[in-house]
């Protein structure tokens, strides 16, 4: 009886740390995943972000690269000549009668 006893007292122990071992290997395998589907999440926003820089960037390259409109030759002269007849009307013509006034007196 006490060699019946013994065998399945080992035979028990030798299950009962099976199934600890498998448990433990079950939860080590559950841990994984979880771990897989976090760097899964993680790489997938890392992409959205990507993806959200890469339209910055191409709305920048755009705005960098629309053509500034350019001005004939001509017309750079025309807007210069009239700046400086306003300029000669405004500041200058007062002063030169200013002048003439003093010398008059």
């Amino acid at each position: 009886e006490d060699v019946e006893f013994v065998k399945e007292l080992i035979q028990y122990t030798i299950e009962d740390r099976k199934k600890a071992e498998e448990a433990r290997l079950r939860e080590k395998e559950l841990e994984l995943e979880l771990a897989r589907l976090h760097r899964v999440n993680s790489d997938n926003e890392r992409t959205d972000e990507g993806y959200n820089s890469l339209d910055a960037l191409v709305k920048s390259v755009r705005i960098l690269t629309v053509k500034v409109p350019n001005r004939p030759e001509e017309q750079k002269t025309v807007n210069r000549d009239m700046v400086v007849q306003t300029v000669k009307s405004d500041i200058i013509t007062p002063y030169i009668s200013q002048s003439e006034r003093e010398t008059r007196k």
